[in-house]
């Protein structure tokens, strides 16, 4: 029996019983529903459609439930999206700014007024990096130490002064019981900053009735402190590198990865390795060297 599984996220080129059968027969062992980008009742068709195709293929596939989770994301930009140059001014929050021509951004999350100054924010990838000034609002005044486009519903890298949220986002509770009577097998609690994250996620599983097991998602600076304690109450990890490689500078996602491999292998409990595994092979088949020599790891371990 293979110790290495292959996670695959499902998609639109996957949504039909023939796609999802294709994928199973490929090798394809846990099912990845991420709920970022799902509409309300799209989970549990798609959870009917894959177990009709699972039945078809006659192998079992688990099913990976990932949380949008405590994510700050921007909201729907006026006009798609906003150019910033570095040095310009702009209003970061859930409400436009009065009288003054002031760029707003909209970010309809508590708390952003009470971010301390000095803080960034970095909007998606590669997008602009916004320095913290002082409150203004409900909101905080901020300028762009670096330019770029923000768009629309894009993730908001928070640095320094972090934000209170719960490991859990009201959609994500609707989500989760529409999913439970479906049968899921993993939970992946995004954003978890320490131990009592996963603990939270667990009461409420179980408060629905759900024995679900829970994967904690490895994406921020804190949890990277935190993951000795967080490998011992979860069931199993993710090292969610492309969002370390924003939080933390690139060239140290690689050792955190393979600290954390060790880690969890020395507990016994199952780690995933994700995102960009092998982006490369998209426009070039053959693996570059990087790759060829243990730069890339890929699936599920322990």
């Amino acid at each position: 029996m293979r110790r290495t599984k292959v996670v695959c996220t499902l998609g639109p080129a996957s949504a039909s019983r023939e796609g999802l059968e294709r994928l199973i027969e490929a090798g394809m062992d846990v099912a990845r529903l991420n709920l970022s980008h799902r509409r309300p009742g799209e989970v549990s068709r798609w959870l009917e459609v894959l177990r009709r195709a699972e039945a078809r293929a006659g192998r079992p596939v688990a099913v990976l439930l990932d949380m949008r989770g405590p994510q700050v994301r921007t909201g729907e930009v006026p006009g798609g999206g906003l150019r910033l140059e570095a040095g310009q001014p702009v209003l970061v929050g859930p409400e436009p700014p009065g009288a003054g021509g002031l760029a707003w951004l909209p970010v309809a999350v508590e708390g952003m007024d009470r971010l301390a100054p000095g803080s960034e924010l970095q909007v998606a990838e590669d997008g602009p990096v916004l320095a913290v000034e002082a409150p203004r609002g409900r909101g905080a005044l901020c300028r762009a130490v670096r330019g770029g486009e923000a768009g629309s519903r894009r993730r908001v890298t928070v640095r320094g002064a972090g934000l209170s949220l719960p490991p859990l986002a009201p959609e994500d509770l609707e989500d989760l019981r529409e999913a439970l009577g479906a049968g899921i097998d993993f939970v992946a609690a995004s954003f978890v900053r320490e131990a009592g994250d996963v603990l939270e996620v667990r009461r409420l599983l179980r408060r629905e009735g759900s024995e679900a097991a829970v994967v904690a998602k490895l994406e921020c600076r804190e949890a990277v402190g935190e993951v000795e304690a967080i490998l011992e109450a979860a069931d199993a990890l993710m090292v969610a590198r492309g969002d370390l490689g924003v939080e933390l500078p690139p060239e140290e996602v690689p050792l955190i990865q393979k600290r954390v491999i060790a880690l969890a292998n020395r507990a016994g409990k199952p780690v995933i390795t994700a995102t960009q595994m092998l982006e490369s092979m998209v426009s070039r088949p053959p693996p570059p060297p990087a790759a060829a020599a243990g730069g890339a790891e890929a699936g599920v371990g322990g």
